[in-house]
């Protein structure tokens, strides 16, 4: 294996009390962190240009993306709206979305509402 990383998260819970969960994982380590939209997922981005999803609380490890061959350098979401018209109606679609670029001059655009469906 590689080197490892600890990855420790404190949540507060919907009490007073805190909870701390620790994993350790073998990577290279964590250029970036973002928690998802819908507070199930913790995201990491790597040095070793993976994308990592953990469910939490409890960090595991639900879904890995080799996408990137370079260090993730940014990941950010956004809530993206999409109006459809015909005569009759309007359709309103929403969707959350997982943008990430890398150091290897890539960026994906991700739908979480579709990666959440797969990884419950």
């Amino acid at each position: 294996g590689g080197p490892q990383a600890d990855l420790v998260l404190i949540k507060r819970l919907f009490s007073e009390n805190y909870e701390l969960v620790r994993t350790r994982m073998v990577n290279e380590g964590f250029s970036s962190l973002l928690l998802s939209p819908s507070g199930k997922f913790l995201i990491s981005g790597g040095w070793d240009g993976k994308v990592r999803f953990f469910t939490l609380p409890d960090l595991t490890l639900r879904a890995l993306s080799n996408a990137h061959t370079d260090t993730i350098l940014q990941m950010t979401t956004i809530h993206y709206k999409c109006g459809l018209s015909d005569v009759r109606r309007r359709h309103t679609r929403h969707y959350d979305l997982l943008i990430v670029g890398s150091q290897d001059t890539t960026i994906t655009i991700w739908s979480l509402d579709i990666i959440e469906s797969l990884i419950k």
